[in-house]
């Protein structure tokens, strides 16, 4: 286990200093505002869920 963990490690090592060396990526802007719209719509439903359950279980104990 301790072997695999120092793998890792030795992995993401290299993994960051790869990507040091590459050039600077261009057009990110445009993919960091597709994946706020995602997560904002991802919250958005996330809520209206939410609310749904709650007007769910308000009409289900009016009757008791």
């Amino acid at each position: 286990m301790k072997l695999f963990n120092l793998l890792v490690l030795v992995l993401a090592v290299v993994a960051m200093l790869m990507g040091g060396a590459s050039a600077h990526p261009k057009g990110t802007g445009n993919a960091l505002k597709k994946g706020a719209k995602a997560v904002k719509g991802g919250i958005g439903a996330i809520g209206a869920i939410g609310t749904g359950h709650e007007i769910y279980e308000h009409v289900k104990n009016k009757g008791k």
